[in-house]
């Protein structure tokens, strides 16, 4: 059942002029756009009008994933799950608000912060040895940070993270309940997990609000993603905040692709990916081996190698393996349901030539404190982003207020935030991180701010 796209179909088959957004007209422009072009309409009255919510095919396949995944209500986004963090915050804060958040928060976050003028306060997980990665958030550590800062509107969670850690997000949404301050989920990386046998959704775990990116690990185009909220009295403010940050003239071809992803996972995506898992488990299940265990997404490989994209580079140059992201210790794998055998058994191949010609150690996961002190936040995210800024190089920026996300990509997390002074951890961490001494870094440059005071 595909409501969004069969509406587009019928209305491209019909006999008429079309003199109407988009400029193409519904023709062809290059060799695979006949039936993209054709479909790419604008707000007209039977194709439905996303910000409105008024029904239509739209609200029909924005149904169909509420249901899907446990859901109260659901909203299309085609701004990616970044206009979704907007969104979540702007619907559960106001300008001034203490909000706890998961440092192992995608940029987007610090820059919700910093337009939304919100004062975060930390949450730090520990670090899964030798991995280097964060672990999944405590319950006790959002208990604790909540019973501290009791004027907390709000907590974000980051669940899955970008190396595959999930969070156990029913823990989290109780404690958050019993203190009146409603769980926001980034589960960007996770849309695809309430396909996976004994794995539900975010808002079926608890949490009022959560996004998720169906272009990262659904068959959709990018920036295809869509919010669930678990009381569907929250969806009014949800969309307000949706429009905020979102275009006004949303893609009709990616919120079709939004339709047909649910829909190809309801038909044949659920049992492909279930034999996608299996071929994932037998080699995350090896003795000794190093590949992420626990609480993780079942469909992705974190690999400890100790090279990180220096093997990457090499299963790509070696073996034609392309893999999601590497740092400097891990390769990653993102796998779906479009993953067949031929796949599998090439990236198998691959694995065995990789521990034939650069064998990784073995490994025993540990879990340790992260290994530097709590930022020092001399500026609020928003007046440091907004204040008088200057480029310099990063060894002349210790003891300076960033004015911008100091983020190595991948995950996109940010080691320093707006507002926090850059101290020699950070210069120590960025080195290793591939960093030069010379690297430009955006700091804030303000007669009028003192350096060092907190503002």
């Amino acid at each position: 059942m595909t409501p969004l796209y069969d509406a587009l179909m019928a209305r491209a088959a019909r006999d008429q002029a079309r003199f109407h957004m988009p400029g193409h007209k519904g023709r062809p422009i290059g060799a695979l756009w006949g039936e993209i072009t054709a479909i790419d309409f604008t707000e007209l009255s039977d194709t439905g009008d996303l910000y409105r919510g008024d029904d239509g095919p739209i609200r029909a396949a924005e149904r169909l994933y509420a249901e899907a995944y446990g859901a109260g209500d659901c909203l299309f986004l085609t701004g990616g799950s970044t206009q979704g963090v907007l969104a979540m915050l702007a619907a559960f804060t106001r300008p001034g608000d203490t909000v706890l958040v998961d440092r192992n928060a995608h940029a987007s976050v610090h820059h919700a912060l910093a337009l939304l003028d919100l004062h975060p306060v930390w949450l730090f997980s520990q670090i899964i040895e030798p991995f280097g990665v964060n672990g999944g958030l405590p319950a006790r550590t959002l208990e604790m940070a909540l019973v501290a800062h009791p004027e907390a509107v709000c907590a974000l969670v980051t669940s899955p993270t970008y190396h595959g850690v999930q969070s156990d997000l029913t823990a989290l949404s109780a404690v958050a309940r019993r203190h009146s301050a409603p769980l926001l989920v980034d589960a960007a990386h996770g849309a695809h997990l309430p396909y996976v046998d004994g794995q539900v959704g975010p808002t079926a775990q608890g949490a009022a609000a959560a996004c998720l990116s169906a272009h990262k690990t659904l068959p959709a185009l990018g920036q295809a993603a869509f919010l669930l909220a678990a009381d569907p009295r929250d969806m009014g403010r949800l969309r307000d905040g949706a429009q905020l940050f979102g275009t006004a003239s949303p893609s009709y071809v990616l919120m079709a692709s939004l339709d047909l992803a649910r829909d190809y996972m309801a038909r044949r995506g659920r049992a492909q990916l279930a034999g996608v898992v299996q071929w994932a488990d037998r080699w995350r299940d090896q003795p000794g081996g190093p590949f992420l265990t626990g609480a993780v997404d079942p469909a992705r490989l974190c690999l400890f190698t100790g090279r990180g994209a220096a093997d990457a580079a090499w299963l790509e140059q070696t073996c034609g393996v392309v893999c999601e992201m590497a740092d400097t210790r891990n390769v990653v794998f993102l796998l779906s349901a479009l993953d067949g055998a031929r796949e599998l058994e090439r990236l198998s191949a691959a694995l065995h030539a990789l521990w034939r010609e650069r064998p990784p150690p073995a490994v025993s996961p540990v879990l340790r404190p992260p290994d530097w002190p709590p930022p020092f936040a001399a500026l609020s995210p928003r007046r440091a982003f907004f204040a008088r800024h200057t480029v310099c190089p990063l060894a002349a920026a210790v003891g300076r207020p960033a004015a911008r996300a100091i983020a190595p990509y991948p995950p996109g997390v940010p080691l320093v935030a707006p507002g926090e002074l850059i101290d020699k951890n950070h210069m120590e961490l960025l080195y290793r991180m591939g960093y030069g001494e010379n690297t430009p870094v955006c700091v804030v440059d303000d007669p009028d701010i003192q350096k060092g005071s907190r503002l």
